[in-house]
């Protein structure tokens, strides 16, 4: 059984091969992430948050804080060195 058309999500490794075929693609490629909104639960009441103690530990030793502000995605063929197929 042959694959016919696969799809595949997945995460590596930045490496030099990667981020260059990463670079290498137009701006156009590239579209911002739009993730779904967290769950909401059917009768519309939350529970209530624990206190954030790595915030408030990075706060104390004051350690730069990084936020994430958005994430951008592309998509592009690729085919490690010993496979056959992209």
């Amino acid at each position: 059984m042959g694959a016919q058309r696969v799809d595949f999500v997945l995460g590596m490794d930045a490496n030099a091969t990667l981020r260059g075929l990463a670079d290498a693609l137009p701006a156009q490629a590239w579209q911002r992430l739009q993730r779904p909104p967290r769950y909401r639960t059917k009768t519309g009441r939350t529970r209530a948050r624990r206190d954030n103690v790595k915030e408030q530990i990075v706060v104390a030793n004051e350690y730069a804080n990084l936020r994430l502000n958005h994430e951008d995605v592309a998509e592009f063929t690729y085919r490690p060195g010993k496979c056959k197929r992209s």
